[in-house]
């Protein structure tokens, strides 16, 4: 979100933004096609104050009645950018993890539609890729192995304006309470090992044919709902700021499983584990234009997991099964998260903004499904990741 001030030489309202890279880079070659059609566009009112940025904004405001706003970012980690460390930090904690365990590549899409000037739908889809590369396992013979935790995040929900204040103000910033409400479904692929042999109670078993192993049924869904406040802040010129509190729950599945032939040695491997959960929040966020054309974000949010419901079929475990199939998951109790993000308009129609996002416990209250028998072991471990969105008015 990116509040320019009145001072600013160009009026900028809010912004049309694209991914530039993945999937999505066909429709920015079609947007920058129709580039010459920008200016005979008319832009309304401005519902929310003059260029601000919907995309991953906490605030009360909302778009403008029936207008459209599309963003889009890539996210990174790796060895070169490695996020205040924390990918370093994921390695040195973690002997079952190697090599390029920790890296990320993701892209986001953001899209929000103003029904009203009180009322906004929003969606997002996010699909990454997180790395796993793990180390020697005593227990089988490996053959092969996936690389990484391909997952697909979506979020739909809406945002309700039911007070205003300061409406009569000449700088166009006014006060607003809102209530939002959003549902989300989060999917990660399978992770497969595939193993000629595997030893389990001092018992070894060949496969003729290689057996592949599984742990599946990696997803979520949950709900939330917030109330939020956004004011004018008096302390710095230019600036809001946002308070926001919330309830939410959720519930998540995991398993593991196979494709070995013989029923008893199948049964022997296979289990679920179901996770329900139920959590509060609470976050502020500042939103200060340093510039005429340069903005800063600050957000905090506290996840705190309220009750956590635990089963897993066969309970327990059965004996002999390898250790990385039977991690429970981890007894997580909050999340502290930050995110920070700095735009420049580089003109009246396109701006570029630089993100970073920060968990204190991975994606708890965030993922779920990631407190999995597969990356339990790691999933109170500190995360982070950088973001960068190119965005146009549209």
């Amino acid at each position: 979100m990116v509040n320019i001030p009145n001072s600013s030489p160009n009026k900028i309202p809010s912004n049309f933004a694209i991914l530039v890279d993945g999937n999505l880079r066909s429709g920015l070659s079609i947007l920058l096609a129709a580039a010459p059609l920008l200016p005979m566009i008319n832009t309304a009112t401005a519902d929310s104050p003059l260029g601000w940025i919907h995309s991953g904004d906490p605030s009360a405001y909302t778009i403008d009645k029936y207008s459209f706003e599309l963003s889009g970012a890539i996210l990174k980690v790796n060895e070169t950018i490695d996020f205040l460390n924390f990918r370093e930090d994921l390695l040195a904690g973690q002997q079952k993890l190697i090599g390029d365990s920790g890296d990320l590549d993701g892209e986001r899409l953001e899209v929000h539609f103003g029904i009203t000037d009180d009322l906004a739908l929003f969606y997002t889809n996010q699909q990454q890729e997180f790395a796993i590369d793990l180390g020697p396992l005593s227990s089988v013979k490996l053959v092969d192995i996936s690389k990484s935790l391909n997952t697909d995040m979506e979020t739909a929900g809406l945002k309700w304006i039911f007070w205003r204040g300061g409406l009569l103000n000449s700088d166009n910033k006014f006060s607003a309470a809102a209530l939002e409400i959003s549902r989300s479904s989060n999917k990660t692929a399978d992770f497969d090992l595939t193993v000629s042999e595997i030893t389990t109670n001092g018992l070894t078993i060949s496969f003729l044919n290689n057996a592949t192993f599984s742990v599946a049924d990696l997803q979520d869904e949950s709900w939330k709902s917030r109330l939020i406040y956004t004011w004018p802040f008096p302390v710095l010129a230019n600036s809001t700021a946002t308070v926001w509190g919330g309830y939410g729950e959720s519930d998540a599945t995991a398993g593991s499983t196979s494709d070995i032939v013989s029923v008893t040695i199948k049964n022997f491997f296979e289990q679920q584990f179901k996770t329900s959960e139920e959590y509060y929040f609470a976050g502020a966020n500042l939103n200060w234009a340093l510039a005429p054309r340069l903005a800063l974000a600050l957000s905090y949010e506290y996840i705190h997991i309220n009750a956590t419901e635990f089963t897993r079929n066969p309970d327990p475990p059965r004996n002999g099964l390898p250790g990385f199939l039977t991690q429970p998951p981890l007894a997580i109790s909050g999340n502290h998260t930050f995110s920070g993000s700095l735009a420049y308009w580089l003109s009246p129609r396109l701006n570029l903004r630089l993100s970073g996002n920060y968990y204190s416990n991975q994606y708890a209250g965030i993922l779920p499904h990631f407190n999995n028998p597969l990356s339990a072991s790691f999933a109170n471990e500190p995360y982070g990741f950088i973001g960068l969105q190119l965005g146009i008015k549209f």
